[in-house]
């Protein structure tokens, strides 16, 4: 993700990052970018330069869906269930990597998880899990996951 004009508080705050922070970020990016180039072609991965899940592209994803779910999915924005899920997926694995680097989790990216996660508390309702079980194996266990697998967005964009 180059271009973070629809994810703006993201932008804003990755100019703010500790020192400690950004090193934090380039062993994660660093190691997550060799593992995205083990799924490649050798030819492709030769050309890839970052990670399309670097830890700022993932705070992106969830900012852009928490305000495209605000926006109410404006006509030009589309989300299928897949796509939708795939950015909660992203946001779980935001947590583990500040489990795994806990610099992460201090300000101002604590900060700005929290705004984001109460912009998406705020857009979607609690239905244990019902909308997205419809889109996930059966063998799946809602309840043991965290409450956004219990919620669906207010506006659904995939009905």
């Amino acid at each position: 993700m180059k271009d973070f004009s629809k994810a703006p508080r993201v932008a804003e705050v990755w100019n703010l990052l500790a020192t400690e922070q950004e090193e934090a970020v380039n062993r994660h990016d660093k190691r997550r970018l060799k593992l995205e180039r083990l799924k490649m072609p050798a030819e492709v991965a030769a050309h890839v330069k970052e990670p399309t899940y670097s830890f700022k592209n993932m705070f992106g994803i969830w900012e852009m869906l928490v305000r495209n779910m605000a926006d109410e999915w404006e006509p030009d924005v589309f989300c299928d269930p897949a796509e939708y899920i795939n950015d909660i997926i992203v946001r779980d694995r935001i947590d583990k990597i500040i489990a795994e680097y806990p610099v992460l989790g201090q300000p101002p990216l604590d900060s700005l998880l929290a705004e984001l996660d109460a912009w998406f508390m705020h857009y979607s309702v609690y239905d244990g899990g019902a909308e997205l079980s419809l889109w996930r194996p059966k063998s799946e266990n809602f309840a043991e996951r965290n409450e956004r697998w219990r919620r669906k967005p207010v506006t659904i964009p995939w009905n």
